[in-house]
């Protein structure tokens, strides 16, 4: 898996174009959330996207290219596309939400994400080692290593147990990345997929692999 950003801040645009029609005019504006951040994509897929690209100083991805994402920093505004909107109307929704549009008879027709500028791009990979394709992992058979503070890091990246530091009805897991630490899910293989800065330091501990001989 790949994951793709920009070198530039606030260059990733999410583009969705809304239209209405008033007594038979089509009325047509873009809804647009400016982010910086990544999105994680197959490698296949990826290939694929950049195959097909026909913009020059864009990539255009859409959701379904998509398995995860870290946006940071957005803010949204509205365009004109077709200048039969009305300009009372036109200003009078510069503040709304997706949500609020499609409750005053706007409707969704497009979406995409425009990455512009320079490219970064970097393998993310999701280790299959715990993951079986045939059965559940059975947590209660894994033999786990102590616990270890917070402010003690992984030598490896990947998935961990971990905890808040006091009692909890469930078992918790995260990723490190060998940066930060995710949002911590109720599965394994749910923190694989997980990329967010959970913006905290967790107590955690690890699967104990047996020596080999």
């Amino acid at each position: 898996m790949q994951r793709i950003s920009t070198i530039n801040k606030k260059s990733i645009y999410e583009i969705s174009t809304f239209i209405k029609d008033s007594n038979g005019i089509r009325n047509e504006i873009n809804f647009i959330t400016c982010y910086w951040g990544g999105y994680f994509i197959l490698e296949e897929q990826l290939k694929d996207i950049l195959k097909s690209n026909n913009k020059k100083d864009a990539l255009i991805i859409t959701d379904y290219n998509i398995i995860d994402q870290e946006t940071f920093d957005g803010s949204s505004y509205i365009e004109k596309t077709i200048n039969t909107v009305d300009n009372i109307e036109f200003n009078t929704i510069q503040d709304y939400s997706i949500e609020k549009l499609e409750s005053h008879g706007w409707s969704c027709t497009d979406y995409y994400i425009k990455l512009t500028g320079k490219l970064t791009s970097e393998e993310y990979i999701i280790s299959s080692e715990l993951i079986p394709e045939s059965e559940p992992i059975k947590l209660d058979s894994l033999q786990l290593t102590d616990w270890f503070d917070a402010n003690i890091k992984p030598v490896h990246t990947g998935v961990y147990e971990v905890s808040h530091g006091f009692p909890l009805q469930m078992r918790i897991f995260a990723n490190w990345n060998g940066i930060y630490w995710t949002n911590a899910t109720d599965s394994i293989s749910k923190s694989y997929l997980s990329s967010e800065n959970s913006q905290r330091s967790w107590a955690w501990r690890g699967i104990l692999l047996s020596e080999k001989t």
